[in-house]
């Protein structure tokens, strides 16, 4: 279960997006359901409280390029307010862009994390800011809905571990774009666990087979606009990340926090590779990954991952 609570959005009425599809029974159906394709009737939607209220589109794809740079419009807000709505119980949560383009990830982001993996997982960093950013990709076969169980990887891999992290959703694609102009590229935010086998990760050095298991980028359940942040902000730099694992509190961050925010990342990552409408940002975890404790804390079967 995952969700984005922001203390910034202006009314009741926010737009928070996902991507759903009805279900006799959902919690059996989200067990199995890793993309829209398993499901004919999936469409997006807004959530409003326990309401879900279908939008006029087939994907979110398809209202993110209708949004062009402007964005989310609230017009299709208003017009979805209109319409009888779905319990949210009464519906399959996926992914609110089940299959996007790319998933580019940050490496050692956060400062504190730098410091935990060097300590206890020597190999895979180094104790320093790198000079650069570390940009590493996740196989989209690896995305999920939020309410999703995903497989253990056991027996290839014995350390399961969670990454709470605020992911971004392009809305305009480009090349070359100045970390000025970013947020305008930008659609809206939403959240990300980056699941991480770590002996895999280690043994291969280069990260893609550690972090792209069946099921291990669980995401959403929403998209907040990137207007609906205060001041509509490109770079939201006050949003907290927490991490549970049953209910323990693993991981607590800010964005603030952040060694390279939005606007740089936005920055390197399009001076090399052209961005695409829905591809998704993850731009790396706070402190606290299961692999930072002594002993480390990965996860086990049936255990649950809250991140907010």
């Amino acid at each position: 279960a995952e969700e984005l609570r922001d203390e910034h959005v202006r009314d009741n009425h926010a737009a928070r997006l996902l991507h759903a599809a009805t279900a006799a029974d959902a919690a059996s159906a989200a067990r199995k359901a890793y993309a829209a394709a398993d499901f004919a009737d999936a469409q997006p939607g807004v959530m409003v409280g326990d309401d879900v209220y279908p939008l006029p589109f087939k994907s979110m794809l398809d209202v993110i390029d209708a949004a062009g740079f402007g964005g989310f419009k609230r017009d299709w807000l208003d017009d979805a307010l209109r319409q009888a709505p779905l319990k949210a119980n009464r519906v399959t949560l996926l992914s609110p862009i089940p299959n996007p383009p790319t998933v580019i990830c940050i490496g050692k982001n956060y400062q504190e994390h730098i410091k935990e993996v060097d300590t206890q997982m020597p190999g895979i960093a180094k104790d320093a800011v790198p000079p650069v950013p570390i940009i590493f990709t996740k196989s989209t076969s690896s995305v999920c809905g939020p309410d999703n169980a995903v497989a253990h990887p056991s027996p290839a891999s014995s350390k399961m571990d969670y990454e709470g992290e605020l992911g971004v959703v392009i809305g305009v694609g480009g090349k070359d774009i100045p970390k000025e102009d970013a947020g305008k590229h930008v659609f809206g935010y939403t959240i990300v666990n980056d699941l991480t086998a770590r002996d895999v990760q280690k043994a291969h050095q280069q990260w893609f087979l550690g972090k792209s298991f069946d099921g291990f980028s669980p995401i959403g359940p929403c998209i907040i606009p990137k207007a609906e942040l205060s001041g509509g902000a490109a770079d939201p730099r006050a949003l907290s990340i927490v991490t549970r694992v049953n209910g323990e509190v693993r991981q607590t961050g800010s964005t603030s926090d952040m060694i390279r925010d939005v606007g740089d990342l936005v920055e390197c990552i399009s001076s090399c590779v052209t961005l695409r409408p829905g591809d998704v940002l993850v731009t790396g975890t706070p402190a606290g990954v299961g692999a930072g404790f002594d002993p480390p804390k990965f996860l086990k079967p049936r255990d649950v991952v809250e991140v907010e």
